[in-house]
């Protein structure tokens, strides 16, 4: 998939999202930075719940929707214990919104509305699965317009945690179907807090579904970093892109390599782009202002930033982010082991 596709198709989704969004009544929240601040339980935000949840409220929950940049470690964590890609990537855009819970019926029809009304997906190629164990979300499924799959995967797969103390969920799920596979895209969840009903979520990603749409065999594939030069290395290109597409949204925000805590994260991505700089640096240049250019597409269809705030502009992020590669593959080379903050201070090795 082209970048230029990329773009257009996340931007759709947003758009499509929004406007579903704001004639059934919801009202958009303001995004945050994705660094947490204050939250000793997350380093970034990874969902849209993380920002909502703090409008919840059992049925006084107001109807809200948030498209929020978002960042998972999950695969950074696969990818230094084993070497290899995980099925998912670190960077995408969450999106979601929160109801009470006594508006579970027309936010269960709004979830399938989404994907068959708003996105056009065919009817063959979606598919709502649950556990029986639900029979109060199950009961939802009766006026399902789509194939309905009951216990097709582990229970797991349809219990939730939030990192709130109290509060849990249950779910179900649409799954697309894609290259013969099914993929879960989104939840509905029922969040209660201390076993009472306490607000309504649904959760979806935009390249996560953009890659099942279009039935590419990775979510990466469907991310601003598509452009980076591909290798005889599959798995290690996959890794490069995911470092790419978080890299260049860190960047966005101010980030620099550091030895631990979240700046730290954000060193293990620019260290994944080194071998590039070495290799190929003009193709590694050429990747990153594009990665950046589209990222700077995508977000003018994200949630607005809260407290009039704004990112970093594309040509900022770039030049950042080419900058830090830089010094740590020099730093390699030289084995110097100095922090790098601001300005032209040098790198931490290891």
């Amino acid at each position: 998939m082209e970048l230029e596709s990329v773009v257009r198709e996340s931007q759709r989704i947003a758009v499509a999202f929004r406007q579903h969004c704001v004639t059934d009544g919801y009202i958009e929240s303001d995004r945050v930075p994705i660094r947490t601040f204050g939250d000793q339980t997350i380093r970034f935000h990874n969902s849209s719940i993380s920002v909502l949840a703090r409008g919840c409220d059992f049925n006084d929950t107001p109807l809200a929707f948030l498209l929020q940049p978002a960042l998972r470690l999950r695969n950074q964590s696969h990818v230094n214990a084993t070497g290899n890609m995980s099925p998912f990537g670190c960077y995408f855009v969450a999106f979601g919104t929160v109801a009470p819970p006594r508006s579970v019926e027309e936010v269960f029809s709004r979830f399938e509305s989404f994907f068959l009304d708003a996105l056009e997906i065919p009817t063959d190629r979606l598919v709502l699965r649950a556990t029986s164990a639900d029979r109060d979300l199950c009961s939802l499924l009766q006026s399902a317009r789509v194939s309905v799959e009951l216990d097709g995967c582990d229970l797991r797969l349809f219990r939730h945690t939030f990192g709130i103390e109290t509060v849990t969920g249950r779910n179900l799920n649409m799954a697309i179907v894609s290259n013969g596979k099914l993929y879960d895209v989104a939840n509905l969840l029922l969040m209660e807090r201390e076993g009472m009903p306490w607000a309504i979520e649904t959760a979806f990603g935009i390249n996560n579904i953009v890659a099942r749409i279009h039935q590419l065999p990775h979510p990466v594939l469907a991310t601003t970093a598509v452009s980076l030069p591909r290798t005889v290395d599959a798995n290690g290109d996959l890794i490069r892109k995911d470092a790419l597409s978080s890299g260049i949204a860190l960047a966005f925000e101010g980030f620099v390599p550091r030895a631990r805590g979240r700046e730290g994260n954000y060193r293990r991505f620019v260290a994944a782009l080194t071998p590039l700089w070495v290799s190929n640096r003009d193709a590694l240049r050429q990747a990153v202002e594009s990665a950046a250019q589209a990222e700077a597409e995508i977000r003018r269809n994200v949630s607005p930033l809260q407290n009039q705030a704004s990112d970093l502009t594309a040509s900022h992020a770039a030049a950042q982010l080419m900058d830090h590669v830089q010094y740590l593959a020099q730093a390699h080379e030289e084995g110097t082991g100095t922090l790098f903050a601001s300005g032209r201070e040098k790198l931490t090795a290891g």
